[in-house]
């Protein structure tokens, strides 16, 4: 096999990476994308080869370069589930996606029983203060912030950095934007929004209480908002190619 082989076919797989994340809300309309350096880091790929899938992604409309200072590649409004290879792109990675949810979710678990256990005063006090900024925060892009800074900080409770780095392993195959988490289509996200303030404010009142397997159960349950998000899109995708074979 050559070696420009190789690399476009490696280019695609980043490329389904890239329109799965936008597909599944990990970076909303209007978001900057780390860098091509960054992305080509983290994910372990020559520089050359990312810029292949981010060109790939922009000439399909979803991503915008702009020049200059603070520019990038920026997610445009445009939408992916306009175009039926959507679907076939959910369905072809929803296995592994799924399996590495599952696999997130009895890490979180154990993460927050950790936290119920092990916090500190220092450590109540920064989740009852990422708590409220989370609640305060506006919807969309700010409250997503808002819900990686909440789960770091509870990971940061645990006081157990190898549970960290192995929620992050697996956070990073589901989500490039790792440890920000998909916040699934516009119109999903106030009720999305609603379950994920109900389940925070539940968990942290059970960390801060010391309840440890409650604490464990309900990040297990909370985990699973990615899951259902994934799904949502799955449907919409499926849905907009059966609309456009009909045409």
């Amino acid at each position: 096999m050559s070696e420009a082989f190789e690399q476009r076919t490696r280019a695609d797989e980043l490329r389904d990476r890239l329109l799965t994340a936008v597909l599944i809300g990990e970076y909303l309309p209007g978001s900057r994308l780390p860098s091509e350096r960054e992305l080509a880091e983290s994910l372990d790929v020559a520089r050359e080869t990312m810029r292949q899938a981010l060109r790939m992604v922009t000439e399909a409309g979803l991503l915008e370069v702009r020049r200059g200072r603070g520019g990038g590649y920026f997610v445009t409004a445009a939408r992916i589930d306009e175009r039926s290879a959507a679907a076939q792109l959910l369905h072809r990675r929803l296995a592994e996606i799924e399996d590495a949810i599952d696999a997130g979710s009895r890490i979180q678990g154990a993460i927050c029983e950790a936290a119920a256990e092990r916090r500190t005063a220092d450590d109540v006090r920064i989740l009852e203060a990422r708590l409220a900024d989370f609640v305060a925060a506006a919807s969309g892009r700010e409250k997503q912030a808002a819900d990686s800074r909440l789960h770091l900080a509870i990971s940061d409770a645990a006081h157990i950095p190898a549970l960290a780095d192995a929620m992050l392993f697996l956070d990073r195959r589901v989500s490039l934007s790792a440890p920000q988490h998909p916040w699934g289509a516009i119109e999903d996200q106030a009720a999305m929004e609603e379950r994920a303030t109900r389940d925070h404010t539940e968990l942290v009142r059970l960390i801060v209480a010391g309840e440890i397997a409650a604490a464990g159960a309900v990040a297990r349950r909370h985990a699973m908002i990615d899951r259902d998000l994934i799904e949502q899109a799955r449907k919409r995708a499926e849905a907009t190619a059966v609309d456009l074979r009909g045409r």
